[in-house]
């Protein structure tokens, strides 16, 4: 199964120019050592605010350390622990795919420029139920326009346990479009309404894509 290695990282004051010319070495150097894709975003909302959140894909656990072991074992990869590196890693996690309504993300990130995500702490016991949730909104929004949405599961990480759902739009009026169309549903209502609190949202994030 896929393994996404993510970056939530705080960009230093003037130095967002430095830390998209390092995530294209981050990118080279992951590539190059056997990842299958690297994602960056610009984080819009939140305390992270102005910030980065990076994601690094690989084909498995397997693939991933062996990424990581090469990468770091490359002289160029000092340069992003350095202390005038121009981004402040803030958390790291490990995340696993566990449904996709649309087609694969590598499909559709040449047309992502917008990111809305949500993410929640499944109550103990509940983490099948919000999956199931989480799965049936992935699939409206994808019928109210999103390219695809996304629904993951982290497996290790500084936060804990918890699910998030990432949807993926071409522009802010597509996300508007939908995100209208997603509150009328019948899915969305249900949810909204629903008393049985099986999850704790920790938060939502609006984010551009960066092109790297």
């Amino acid at each position: 199964m896929p393994v996404i290695r993510t970056f939530i990282a705080k960009v230093k004051p003037g130095r967002m120019q430095d830390a998209v010319e390092q995530l294209a070495t981050l990118k080279r150097l992951s590539m190059g050592a056997g990842a299958t894709t690297l994602n960056a975003y610009n984080i819009l909302t939140g305390p992270i605010f102005p910030g980065l959140t990076i994601h690094i894909v690989s084909n498995d656990l397997a693939g991933y350390g062996a990424t990581r072991e090469k990468v770091l074992a490359n002289p160029e990869s000092a340069q992003f622990f350095a202390a005038d590196a121009p981004v402040e890693i803030v958390s790291a996690s490990l995340a696993e795919p566990i449904y996709t309504a649309g087609p694969p993300l590598e499909d559709i990130m040449a047309q992502t420029r917008v990111r809305y995500s949500i993410l929640f702490r499944p109550h103990r016991g509940r983490g099948e139920d919000v999956v199931r949730r989480l799965s049936r909104l992935a699939d409206t929004a994808h019928q109210c326009g999103a390219l695809a949405v996304n629904v993951r599961r982290v497996i290790a990480g500084s936060e804990g346990p918890r699910l998030g759902i990432h949807a993926y739009h071409t522009s802010f009026a597509d996300f508007e479009s939908g995100r209208a169309a997603v509150m009328e549903s019948d899915v969305w209502n249900a949810l909204s309404r629903s008393q049985d609190e099986a999850a704790t949202r920790i938060m939502n994030v609006i984010c551009t894509k960066l092109d790297v």
